[in-house]
């Protein structure tokens, strides 16, 4: 009995742990289980989340094949379409050439008048003369050429005579008679108004 109690005393550490131990509860010892290197556990199951920048790269890659793909068949659509020529304008007619008259007047003391006008082709040469009701137009020309002589009120004169390169018009309202030329060349064309009879007493 007292070898038991002196081997006892030979380890005062070991009680005094035991002391604490009670004195604390029973110790839990737990033992975790790591996870074999190269194998993720539970939480690491869950799909990773692509990152922002991961994100627009695709965007913009998709977009810009679909730009791609747009163009292609925008080119097909043309390449298919048969060819038609550009609508042409329709050309118009440039407008004629104003005709400008020259106005006629005798001399003091005479009643005729000489002009010598170049006539072309397709172009009018018109002259404005007044002339009184009753009176006469007595036109000569050097070589054959067209007359068309017309009232102030617009309608035209029929001649009361007419012989190659010779007129007679009889004025029926007076105002200014307008005598339209055409032909080709140089012509010489007297106008003879002789005046009015006066009535014997």
């Amino acid at each position: 009995m007292q070898k038991t109690i002196r081997r006892l005393a030979l380890s005062p550490a070991i009680f005094l742990l035991l002391l604490v131990a009670a004195a604390c509860g029973p110790l839990q010892v737990g033992i975790e289980s790591a996870a074999p290197a190269g194998r993720s556990g539970a939480t690491d199951s869950l799909p990773a989340t692509p990152s922002p920048d991961r994100a627009a790269a695709t965007i913009a890659a998709l977009e810009t094949a679909n730009a791609g793909l747009a163009s292609q068949v925008a080119t097909l659509t043309a390449a298919q379409a048969p060819s038609q020529p550009p609508p042409t304008q329709p050309t118009s007619a440039p407008p004629p050439t104003p005709v400008l008259s020259v106005r006629i007047t005798f001399p003091p003391g005479s009643a005729s008048a000489t002009v010598s006008p170049d006539l072309a082709p397709g172009v009018l040469q018109v002259y404005v003369l007044k002339v009184l009701a009753g009176q006469h137009l007595l036109i000569n020309a050097d070589h054959d050429l067209q007359l068309e002589i017309t009232g102030p009120d617009g309608r035209p004169l029929a001649p009361v005579a007419a012989k190659p390169q010779q007129w007679d018009y009889a004025v029926t309202k007076t105002g200014d008679q307008t005598l339209a030329f055409s032909g080709a060349g140089h012509v010489t064309i007297t106008i003879y108004v002789p005046p009015l009879a006066t009535p014997a007493h």
